[in-house]
């Protein structure tokens, strides 16, 4: 299958984007591009959604005979092999609208083993990280044609999921995260009143620590 890759990375801390090139590469993506966000200091200034937007954008037009586009943040690690394990499965659900290679351990509790279409009903609720995204042609194609929120700049779950619940496309994960995410900061919390996980930026990501899966897992 021909799937494009991007890497969208912004002014950070820590940087992580060198070991996110080299995972992709051991994953099977050797050679994609990176969309820089253009910043001073720690400050960005299209946002990591207009950055993905920007991304995808460039994508469609550079390849657009693609089977689908692949987009990662740059503090992410991916299973090792994943891409040759993953395309033999694509698609695993006929109305996929976003594929998230990352699976949030409060999210991956309430999922059965393999891949997991999220009700619609709940996905702008549980789609947590945008950190690795499967997105396929027709999709993309959509998304771009009237993309939401086109002037915010974070957030990028968040409106992938409102727009994919809107278009009555689904959000779909797989059990056991098929990467990790590295960053020092995560968008998810708990809300203490009814113990729901909920975006939010930053939040501390040790406690999701130990969810990285080593290798692809077995079929």
């Amino acid at each position: 299958m021909l799937i494009p890759a991007a890497i969208t990375t912004a002014p950070r801390g820590a940087e992580t984007l060198t070991k996110t090139i080299a995972s992709l590469a051991a994953a099977g993506w050797p050679n994609p591009d990176v969309f820089a966000d253009p910043g001073a200091g720690s400050q960005s200034w299209r946002g990591s959604w207009g950055n993905f937007l920007f991304a995808l954008r460039a994508l469609t037009r550079g390849c657009p005979c693609a089977d689908a586009y692949a987009i990662f943040q740059d503090d992410v690690l991916l299973a090792a092999g994943l891409r040759a394990w993953l395309e033999p499965q694509l698609w695993p659900c006929p109305s996929v609208g976003l594929l998230s290679l990352y699976t949030a351990s409060a999210v991956a509790v309430d999922l059965l083993p393999g891949w997991n279409a999220l009700p619609h009903h709940a996905t702008p609720r549980r789609a947590y990280g945008a950190l690795g995204l499967l997105i396929p042609a027709h999709v993309a194609k959509l998304l771009l044609e009237n993309p939401p929120y086109p002037n915010e700049k974070t957030k990028t779950d968040i409106f992938l999921a409102m727009w994919a619940k809107e278009h009555r496309l689904s959000w779909v994960n797989h059990k056991p995260s098929l990467a990790e995410h590295i960053g020092e900061v995560s968008a998810i919390k708990v809300d203490p009143r009814d113990g729901e996980p909920l975006p939010e930026r930053p939040w501390n990501a040790s406690r999701f620590a130990g969810e990285w899966l080593r290798s692809v897992p077995e079929t």
